[in-house]
C-alpha cells in the first residue's frame, strides 16, 4: 500500500545473514541479449547475486581509479554481470570457484572469466556498480534532471525485454540511456537525464512513459516497480498494469480506510487521468 494506507511509526525487520566468504566475478558478453541468457544458469548453480551492467553503464564508470582496465576496452553493445557466490563455510569456497567457473564454459565471453575469493579485486568489482548513480549524476548536461526508474520482467524474457527497452531509448532520443539491476530478480534499473523546461521535452518524456508501460505491462506481463515505490511518476499507468477491477478495489479500500483522504493523497490512486 506504500502509505496509501496507512504510515509506518515502527517496524520490526527479519534480516537474512551476510555470508562472509564470496567468490565473485565479473564477465563481459558480446552483447546484452547473452549477458542476460546467462542469468538463469548463473542463478540455477546458486549465485547470490547477478548484477546486470550495459555497456552505457560500463562506460560511465571506466574512467574512475581501481575499475578494471577491461572495461574501457569493450566494443559498443558490450555487456557485463557480477556473479557472487556466497557461503558461510570457508572450506566452501574451492568448490564454489569451481562451480562458477564450469558454469561460464558454454558461454560466449569477450575475456576470459576470472572469479576471486579476494577481498580486495572483490571490492574493485562491486565499486563498478556502486558508482553508477553518481558517475552519471556528474556527467548529465546542465539543466537536466537523473531519472531512476525501475521495472521488472519476467526472468526468462529479461534478455528480450533489456533489449527492447534499449531500442525504446533510441526511438525517443535518449542516447545516455543508461541500464543496469539485480538481474537474478528479474529487476531492471535504467537512468535517463531529462529537461522539463519545454513543452517539447515534456511530451517526449510522456510519450517515452507510455511505451515503457505498455512494454513492460502489456507485451512481457511484468511490473512498472520492482523494489522503489509506485510515486506520481508511475500513477497514470497503475490502471494499465492492474486493470479497471482491480483499480476500482482499491480505491474502495482507500476510501474505508482513509475517507478524509489524507495518506499520501492522489500519488497512487488518482482520478485524473
Amino acid at each position: 500500500s506504500e502509505g496509501t494506507l496507512a504510515f509506518i511509526a515502527e517496524a520490526v525487520l527479519r534480516t537474512l545473514p551476510d555470508l562472509p566468504h564470496r567468490v565473485t566475478g565479473l564477465l563481459f558478453f558480446p552483447d546484452l541479449h547473452t549477458a542476460c541468457a546467462a542469468i538463469v544458469p548463473f542463478r540455477d548453480a546458486g549465485a547470490r547475486a547477478i548484477e546486470l551492467l550495459d555497456r552505457a553503464s560500463l562506460r560511465a564508470v571506466e574512467d574512475r581509479p581501481g575499475v578494471p582496465a577491461d572495461i574501457a576496452t569493450l566494443p559498443d553493445g558490450a555487456a557485463g554481470l557480477l556473479v557472487e557466490f556466497r557461503t558461510n563455510d570457508e572450506r566452501q569456497i574451492a568448490d564454489l570457484e569451481r562451480q562458477a567457473v564450469e558454469t561460464t564454459a558454454p558461454m560466449r565471453l569477450l575475456v576470459p572469466a576470472e572469479f576471486s575469493a579476494d577481498a580486495s579485486r572483490q571490492s574493485r568489482y562491486w565499486a563498478v556498480r556502486q558508482g553508477l548513480f553518481t558517475s552519471v549524476g556528474a556527467a548529465r548536461p546542465s539543466g537536466t534532471s537523473v531519472i531512476l526508474e525501475d521495472v521488472t520482467f519476467p526472468v526468462d524474457q529479461l534478455a528480450d525485454g533489456a533489449v527492447e527497452l534499449t531500442k525504446l531509448f533510441a526511438r525517443h532520443g535518449y542516447a545516455e540511456g543508461v541500464i543496469f539491476g539485480h538481474a537474478k530478480d528479474g529487476n531492471l534499473h535504467f537512468l535517463v537525464t531529462q529537461r522539463f523546461d519545454t513543452q517539447g521535452e515534456v511530451d517526449r518524456y510522456a510519450g517515452f512513459m507510455e511505451e515503457l508501460a505498455d512494454l513492460v505491462a502489456n507485451r512481457y506481463g511484468g511490473a512498472l516497480k520492482g523494489e522503489h515505490g509506485t510515486g506520481r511518476n508511475m500513477a497514470p499507468f497503475v490502471e494499465a498494469e492492474w486493470g479497471p477491477e482491480a483499480v476500482a478495489i482499491m480505491c474502495r479500500l482507500k476510501d474505508l480506510v482513509d475517507p478524509d483522504g489524507i495518506l499520501n493523497p492522489g500519488v497512487i490512486l488518482n482520478p485524473s487521468p
